[in-house]
């Protein structure tokens, strides 16, 4: 995609990070209220400020020209990136913004020694489902009543 720029977030941009999070998590139908607020309070200002501080954990952020479109976080441990949370605006969906991020944080994951990604996805989730397809990730496990009592996939792919 023409103009799109994918970085490590910088501070300038928290507040962008923040808002795009809370536009797409508070808009999440499989989601319980309690889940979105607990989800929502890891993507304050403050929250995100602190997630930078440490060196386990991967932010980058999608821009076309200096507007922040999408983001991805994941966290690296033990050769293992965990995938935490991927989010692109409704309006620039359907244009690989995803896959590029993710394509991104796998080779900063790679370069800090990874060698597999896991992820979860929520069972009902079904674009993210679709997009770990795509993405040649295979489901290895199926976690009942798990975080605010929903059911996930696991999903894992050597990178």
């Amino acid at each position: 995609m023409r103009n799109l720029k994918i970085n490590l977030l910088d501070k300038k941009n928290i507040k962008s990070v923040s808002k795009i999070a809370k536009i797409v998590i508070s808009k999440l139908d499989f989601y319980t209220e309690e889940a979105k607020k607990e989800e929502l309070n890891k993507f304050s200002s403050k929250a995100i400020k602190q997630s930078l501080k440490n060196n386990a954990c991967l932010f980058i952020a999608a821009k076309i020209k200096e507007h922040i479109i999408g983001f991805m976080v994941g966290y690296v441990y033990g050769g293992v990136l965990y995938g935490d949370w991927v989010i692109v605006l409704p309006t620039f969906r359907r244009r690989s913004i995803a896959q590029f991020l993710y394509y991104d944080l796998e080779k900063i994951a790679k370069i800090r020694g990874c060698h597999q990604f896991w992820g979860l996805i929520e069972k009902n989730n079904i674009e993210s489902l679709k997009f770990s397809q795509k993405l040649e990730m295979k489901i290895i496990a199926e976690l009942k009543n798990f975080w605010y009592h929903l059911d996930y996939y696991l999903v894992a792919k050597s990178i």
